[in-house]
């Protein structure tokens, strides 16, 4: 297992480990297409909207299933958001 930092996500090297049977571990690039395979074909997955429908619904942890494509290559992968806590976000403010 391989834990990437945001600074090494690489959708590529991603496709070929798991190719090889490896796994990994990365935080989501906002600037990579994320999509949903339904009736086999890539549609693109509006993670902003489903984020929000979770806040609105007091979901705090949310699991999907979304496609990574490049190149002609796809990979599935399992998208995990957890909403921080108002406590932290209060923190991280400070810095920014």
């Amino acid at each position: 297992m391989l834990i990437y930092d945001l600074g090494y996500f690489k959708q590529e090297a991603m496709m070929d480990m798991s190719e090889k049977g490896a796994y990994f571990l990365s935080r989501y690039s906002h600037r990579t297409g994320i999509y949903t395979k339904p009736e086999g074909k890539l549609v693109h997955f509006e993670i902003v909207e489903k984020l929000k429908k979770a806040v609105l619904n007091e979901i705090a942890l949310c699991e999907f299933e979304v496609w990574f494509s490049k190149d002609g290559r796809q990979l599935k992968v399992r998208l995990i958001a957890e909403k921080i806590p108002d406590e932290v976000v209060s923190e991280q403010s400070l810095f920014w």
